[in-house]
């Protein structure tokens, strides 16, 4: 209960019966993983009241209850690291809630679930991917429908490489879990012979005309690759390709993997870009399963998609970090050499490193936030354990916030104590596009708006930022970092 924290119901999975004697008994502290990731929720209000009506209830007072009456609230729950399953609830209230004392006014129900490793889900993976309620056409007519990616493979852990299962994407049934369409390498309704790697990413979700339906799918794997799926009115005509493939096995510090899914905006620029209308995809790249690796070279990377009008052509060559501007150095400014060479770009990419080209492992752990024509991002910095102490306590790393303008990845903000012009303001500079956060792995960076503002809140880990770790200065309890947009 919300209002005093009482439980009012929880849910183990049969699939995890199994594992209770482990935890019991706790062998050598192993990490025992359960229902490992956050549910997504599906809400149905009929008359928009911002109350859901039990089901029976005469929403208009007609006398009889249809169909259209019903409100619900279901929720979809994965598992993540505990495994390869799907649950969806329903979590419908049996009474109307109004009263902040209202207890066990919910009596979950088990719709329905998914077994990955079997029947039509397969290539279903570690389901990291949430399953994320969208409307979508389904032959002709709008249909509720979950999407969701393959998931992770544990192999990936300690490789870079082909995988057995994950390297997919689904589209179930809402209601009944059901699976209407998918895409992989093989086998599948879309067969799509680059999708090899597992995708552990939410899918990203757009629609492109504001229609109230989901027409384009992006999301990127752990092979380095960002993919485009287009949604046809008729689903078995869908089509997809790959948008972007950034890494190579050839070389450690370019084996890059995408846990996250991107952010995109429609733009109409002119300035920096030669082609004016476009979509930008931007994404970072960061090893979830090895947060303390330092031999990769990950980026956070801005992707033009111009086939705004229309799928991408059959043949597409997916765009390379050769076919795009490298602005990690420098800060673009309207008119210069460097915007110049930008404009016939298919992007920009920044270099996760430090400015002095020390190389230390920053990685992009969350996905990005574009709001007010900048881009909000987060990173993670391991930190090396060089102390012999071992009561020292544990090296969390730690993060950074990164705002950059949409058009070019130039710094927006005065974050880094920069030199002043002689009209006494501030010179912004490539340092400037970050500002430190707490200890831990940065949350995603979430929009919140206000009366008096947006703010923009990052979660750090264990709540806690350090103030000033060179000369021991105490820690200050903190749940969010927060940066006001003006």
């Amino acid at each position: 209960n919300a209002h005093n924290g009482i439980e009012e119901w929880s849910f183990i999975p049969q699939a995890l019966l199994e594992t209770q004697k482990d935890l019991m008994d706790n062998i050598n502290g192993a990490h025992i993983y359960g229902l490992d990731s956050t549910p997504t929720i599906r809400v149905y209000d009929a008359n928009n009241n911002g109350s859901i009506e039990p089901a029976g209830t005469d929403i208009d007072g007609n006398g009889s209850i249809t169909t259209n009456e019903k409100d619900y609230v279901h929720a979809y729950v994965s598992m993540r690291r505990g495994g390869r399953n799907i649950y969806a609830f329903d979590i419908t209230p049996s009474t109307k809630i109004t009263d902040r004392t209202t207890t066990n006014a919910v009596s979950p129900k088990l719709m329905w679930r998914i077994d990955g490793g079997s029947g039509d889900f397969s290539a279903l993976g570690q389901t990291w991917s949430r399953p994320l309620p969208a409307t979508i056409n389904y032959n002709g007519s709008p249909k509720d429908v979950l999407i969701f990616a393959g998931g992770y493979h544990t192999g990936q852990d300690d490789s870079f490489g082909v995988s057995a299962y994950g390297n997919a994407i689904y589209i179930v049934d809402a209601d009944n879990g059901n699976r209407l369409w998918w895409a992989s390498n093989t086998g599948a309704d879309l067969n799509l012979a680059e999708m090899i790697y597992a995708i552990p990413s939410d899918v990203a979700l757009m629609d492109a005309n504001s229609d109230g339906v989901i027409e384009r799918l992006y999301v990127g794997d752990t092979g380095g690759q960002l993919w485009r799926i287009d949604l046809a009115a008729t689903l078995s005509s869908s089509t997809g390709a790959r948008l972007a493939a950034i890494s190579s096995s050839a070389d450690d510090a370019d084996k890059r993997k995408f846990f996250y899914p991107p952010d995109v905006a429609q733009m109409s620029d002119g300035v920096f870009s030669t082609t004016k209308l476009y979509d930008l995809v931007t994404i970072s790249s960061g090893n979830r399963s090895h947060p303390l690796d330092a031999t990769v070279n990950d980026r956070f990377y801005a992707f033009r998609d111009t086939h705004v009008a229309s799928v991408i052509p059959s043949g597409f060559t997916p765009i390379t970090a050769s076919d795009m501007a490298d602005v990690t150095d420098v800060n673009i400014q309207s008119g210069s050499a460097d915007a110049t060479a930008l404009k016939s770009k298919k992007g920009w990419f920044i270099n996760f490193q430090e400015y002095n080209d020390d190389w230390k492992g920053e990685k992009g752990l969350s996905s990005p936030l574009i709001l007010d024509g900048k881009i909000f991002f987060a990173t993670y910095i391991p930190e090396a354990d060089t102390s012999e102490d071992p009561c020292g306590g544990a090296v969390e790393g730690s993060g950074r916030l990164y705002a950059v303008n949409l058009l070019n990845g130039a710094a927006v903000y005065d974050w880094y104590n920069p030199p002043v012009n002689p009209n006494n303001q501030a010179v912004l500079t490539v340092e400037d596009r970050r500002d430190p956060l707490g200890d831990g792995i940065p949350s995603d960076p979430i929009a919140v708006f206000q009366k008096t503002g947006v703010d923009v809140m990052v979660g750090t880990g264990g709540g806690a930022t350090v103030v000033d770790p060179e000369v021991g200065l105490p820690r200050k309890r903190t749940f969010w970092q927060q940066l006001r947009i003006e």
